[in-house]
């Protein structure tokens, strides 16, 4: 009974690792499409931008776009509960981010806020929640015990 038991409370403890890793990555993608992208339009953004190719009015124009992207892909995290490939693609993209900025704004790498960390972050709570998410709909799953 005590095994029965400790594996319900594993796949108890591995889904509420997936519900925090989730909400925040989620939380991560929605403010950071939000706050600089969409009501303040921070100036570093648009220069992430320009030293990417792009010129001054249109990486003002195409930075509420990236936005709402960003916005959209936290929201996707928070109503495909029980699905992993979301979590994936933010993994997937929080990597290529951080290339694109070390390729086309490396001194950002090494400022106090920084991509290494927010992304190397963003990037680990999506691995963390894909993990918890396959192991515990993947756990057996037994009847609770009778006292």
């Amino acid at each position: 009974m005590e095994t029965i038991n400790a594996q319900n409370d594993a796949r108890a403890a591995l889904q509420q690792v997936h519900i925090w890793a989730r909400i925040g990555a989620a939380f991560v993608w929605i403010y950071h499409g939000l706050v600089p992208k969409l009501l303040f339009g921070h100036v570093d953004e648009i220069r992430l931008l320009q030293a990417g190719g792009i010129d001054f009015a249109t990486a003002k124009s195409v930075l509420p776009i990236i936005g709402v992207a960003e916005i959209l892909i936290g929201v996707l995290l928070l109503l495909t509960w029980s699905r992993s490939w979301p979590l994936a693609l933010s993994a997937i993209a929080m990597i290529f981010a951080l290339l694109g900025v070390a390729f086309t704004s490396p001194a950002y790498l090494v400022a106090a806020f920084n991509p290494v960390s927010l992304n190397l972050a963003t990037f680990t709570l999506s691995a963390i929640g894909f993990y918890a998410l396959h192991k515990h709909t993947n756990h057996k799953t037994y009847p609770k015990a009778s006292p």
